[in-house]
């Protein structure tokens, strides 16, 4: 075979390594959207308080729900998002969920309201959290 030849044959072999992913091949770690997240979140909190259902008091209480939370539930479960418990809808600007670090960077917040908006640190420090 002439050098170009074996050069072509290595470069296909390669491509086709890489694009089966090898056996060195690591799964990703998936990503959620946190707006998202928070506005399934707002739209849950909303659906409950129509039906007169509790708030969930615990992450468990989610996990009927999970077709309506994906961005929710792994950013609750990745610690990323931070939710008050035992809070559910109503017609105030209270926070109720928020980025983990929206106290220091800010960052996106869900409001008792069904609101959903990025708050600067001093923004998020300033606004009340709910409470039980």
């Amino acid at each position: 075979m002439k050098p170009t030849v074996h050069l072509l044959a290595l470069s296909a072999g390669l491509v086709l390594v890489s694009a089966c992913g090898g056996p060195e091949r690591r799964a990703e770690a998936p990503t959620y959207d946190m707006e998202a997240g928070l506005k399934e979140l707002g739209e849950l909190f909303k659906y409950l308080a129509h039906e007169q259902q509790p708030p969930p008091a615990k992450l468990e209480d989610l996990s009927p729900r999970l077709d309506a939370l994906p961005n929710a539930w792994g950013l609750l479960q990745n610690g990323q998002l931070v939710l008050f418990y035992g809070v559910g809808a109503a017609n105030t600007p209270t926070i109720v969920a928020h980025d983990k670090d929206a106290a220091t960077q800010g960052g996106f917040v869900l409001l008792r309201d069904g609101t959903v908006k990025r708050m600067s640190a001093a923004e998020f420090q300033a606004a009340p959290k709910a409470r039980r």
